[in-house]
Order: structure tokens, then C-alpha cells, then sequence
């Protein structure tokens, strides 16, 4: 079975679609981040299995995203000016289509990287694989470890160059509202002795994270899933509108 991850509520801070992974059926939901000491901010998104539309209010302005995750594009369009721009999709949209595609190894879509298969192991009572991953940076190499697990394609350990580790462990199975899920732990403990938490609910129907809890009371969450065929007018260039510069993106922090 496919991973695909759903991260979309970064796009509620960063108004985007910062990371959307494949479902296997069509949905609808409301997309929430809840951040200490801060209003809810919400987005009401629409999904299928090649586009992703998110609308969402930014700085007091109607704004809606059509991610188009086979060209790798998104159209942004503004309602108040009737004005939309064009713009590559986002990174981490393009790396969330290809775990859900099971790439050959982990190294796949990471530059300067190349991996090498160490051997199949059991895992928190899974078949996982064990994968070394060396990449180059400014004349130096730097060695990872992953345990990937043959089911979900996701890492359930990972041994970082600075020594820091990541575990992700099975915590049995949660029924958040009408969505059946099963729940996941991610521990991190770093060389420093600092330990993090954060829990993950994984939709066994749709193949998606759709609720996250985060160190410090963070939350992100996918409510009222609605599965359902969606109109393909939602994903459509409405008439009138006209095209402008796409706003210049600050550069991504390696």
C-alpha cells in the first residue's frame, strides 16, 4: 500500500499548499491549525487524485489555490481583483507525490544524495528496510540511516548525520469521529538529551495523516471529511479574471 501523507495546514500560516500527498478517493474537508494563544485559522479545501483547491482568507482577502500535482503548478487566483497568477507548486508537494508513488529508494528527489540498501529488518513488529543515505554538501558527506517500512513507505527510524533520532511507532488504532484511523507516536531525541513528541492519525480509508499534534500545542487537523466526487468546475480558471506577476517567493532554507 502507498504512503500518502497529508500535510496541508502549513498552508494556514504560510497561506499555500505547502505539502499535499495523493488520497485515494475524493474528499472534501475543513483544514485547521490551532496555534497557542491564537485565533483558529481555517481553509476549506477540495481534493482529488491529481488537484488540490484550498481557499482561504490572507491578510482580510478572499484567496484560492488549484494545485495541479501532475504538472506541478498552482494557479492562484484573487476574487476581490478578479487577478491570478501561475507559480510553481510548492516543493514539498512535488516530494509528497513521489512517497505516495513508492520511489525506488528514499534518495529520490533529494539532490546530491545517493543510497545504498543495507537489508530487511523487523521493526516495532513490521518489515521495514534499512537504507543508508550519503549526501554531499559544500565538499562534505553526511551519513543517515532510515528504516522504511514496507507497508506505508514512511520511516519509522532515522539516525541523523549529527546523531539525532527519530522513531515513529505504531500506537494502535483511533476512531476520531466517523474516520477510523490508526495512531502514531514520533519521538525525537537529540544529542543534547532534548526529547520531542508529537502524535499523528493515519485515515485507513483515505491514505492521509488528518490530524497532527505538535510540541508546544500545536494542532493540525482535517475536520468534517466529506468522501465524494468533486465538481470539476472547483478546479477550473473562472471566466474573467486576468493574469499578473506571481508574487517573488523568499528562497527555501537548505
Amino acid at each position: 500500500m502507498k504512503q500518502r501523507i497529508l500535510a496541508v495546514l502549513t498552508a494556514l500560516v504560510i497561506p499555500a499548499v505547502d505539502a499535499v500527498g495523493l488520497s485515494v478517493a475524493e474528499f472534501s474537508a475543513t483544514a485547521v491549525q490551532q496555534v497557542p494563544q491564537q485565533a483558529e485559522r481555517l481553509a476549506r479545501m477540495s481534493v482529488t487524485p491529481d488537484k488540490v483547491r484550498m481557499e482561504f482568507t490572507d491578510g482580510g482577502k478572499r484567496v484560492i489555490e488549484i494545485t495541479d500535482l501532475t504538472a506541478g503548478l498552482t494557479l492562484r487566483l484573487m476574487p476581490d481583483s478578479h487577478t491570478y497568477s501561475v507559480q510553481q507548486a510548492k516543493p514539498q508537494v512535488m516530494e509528497q507525490i513521489r512517497q505516495s508513488q513508492r520511489p525506488a529508494t528514499p534518495c529520490v528527489g533529494v539532490p546530491e544524495a545517493s543510497c545504498n540498501k543495507l537489508g530487511e529488518e523487523t521493526l516495532f513488529g513490521r518489515p521495514v528496510e534499512k537504507w543508508e543515505m550519503v549526501v554531499k554538501y559544500q565538499g562534505r558527506s553526511f551519513r543517515s540511516l532510515y528504516w522504511i517500512d514496507k507497508q506505508r513507505f514512511m520511516p519509522l527510524r532515522q539516525l541523523w548525520a549529527d546523531g539525532t533520532v527519530t522513531e515513529l511507532r505504531p500506537n494502535g488504532h483511533e476512531q476520531l469521529g466517523n474516520r477510523a484511523t490508526e495512531k502514531w507516536q514520533m519521538v525525537t531525541r537529540r544529542t543534547d538529551g532534548q526529547t520531542m513528541l508529537s502524535s499523528q492519525w493515519f485515515d485507513t480509508e483515505l491514505q492521509i495523516v488528518i490530524r497532527e499534534e505538535l510540541p508546544g500545542g500545536y494542532l493540525r487537523e482535517l475536520r468534517d471529511i466529506r468522501v465524494a466526487p468533486q465538481d470539476p468546475a472547483l478546479f477550473q480558471m473562472p471566466a474573467g479574471y486576468r493574469q499578473v506577476e506571481a508574487p517573488i517567493a523568499a528562497p527555501a532554507a537548505r
